[in-house]
């Protein structure tokens, strides 16, 4: 998956990679910091309903998943 800087005029800069082994989920949401440590975090659902914390670094990249929950794959939609 790729990620885009923002370059504060409204516009993005160049892109980089964020990280590999997304197939494996299938649902993926940008969530603001929910972890409360100042980087942006995304939130993520694999095939067997598993709702995923995916932190953010700061550094262009995602620390160890953290698991919120289960039974999440009865749901169509996440936001």
């Amino acid at each position: 998956m790729y990620g885009l800087h923002g370059t504060g005029n409204g516009t993005f800069g160049s892109r980089f990679t964020v990280g590999t082994g997304w197939l494996g989920y299938n649902t993926i949401i940008g969530a603001g910091d929910v972890n409360d440590d100042g980087h942006n975090d995304l939130i993520a659902r694999d095939a067997s309903g598993n709702l995923w914390l995916l932190p953010g670094n700061g550094h262009n990249g995602i620390g160890s998943r953290i698991k919120l929950g289960t039974g999440y794959q009865k749901y169509a939609y996440l936001y």
